[in-house]
């Protein structure tokens, strides 16, 4: 087993407010890299926003899966063996 970290699915683009670029980050949180990707790449929310903030915002915007380092699910290590005494 591998030890899993929350994954952030990252969304950036800029909007003018104002005249001036602003850029906006989203972040939604996922348990693992895997759930991201899930929601990201195979799922139609994902592709959905990314085509609806492409269109509105242009191509000034990026879309990721960012593993943080945060534990979700640690790696299952087995207790280290005892050492036998000899006498």
């Amino acid at each position: 087993m591998f030890t899993q970290y929350v994954t952030a699915l990252v969304i950036s683009y800029v909007i003018t407010i104002g005249g001036e670029p602003k850029v906006v980050d989203s972040v939604t949180y996922f348990q693992n890299a895997e759930d991201c990707q899930q929601a990201f790449q195979h799922t139609n929310v994902g592709e959905n926003l990314y085509a609806h903030l492409r269109r509105t915002y242009g191509k000034r915007m990026s879309m990721s899966c960012e593993p943080t380092d945060i534990v979700s699910k640690p790696m299952n290590i087995p207790p280290p063996r005892p050492k036998i005494l000899e006498d």
